[in-house]
């Protein structure tokens, strides 16, 4: 875990638009912010996360970052379909 800071950035080394896997996140009970709207052109800026880990116990963050990958991979596959 960070030492300090609240926030995390992830960016996929194969973009696509985050903003597509909130939904199917917040059904693994993982939440998130896409991170495309913090780019003054969220279309041109595919691909970052921003993760919080302020208020979750660390015990629990690596099933959450399992369950946030599942998301990411099989929306990634179903792009590449």
């Amino acid at each position: 875990m960070p030492q300090g800071g609240l926030f995390f950035w992830l960016t996929l080394k194969q973009p696509l638009d985050t903003r597509t896997l909130l939904q199917a996140a917040l059904e693994q009970d993982v939440a998130f912010m896409p991170g495309e709207p913090f780019f003054s052109e969220p279309d041109r800026n595919p691909g970052h996360l921003r993760l919080n880990f302020s208020h979750i116990d660390p015990a629990r963050l690596d099933e959450g970052l399992k369950r946030l990958a599942t998301v990411i991979r099989q929306a990634q596959a179903a792009q590449a379909a």
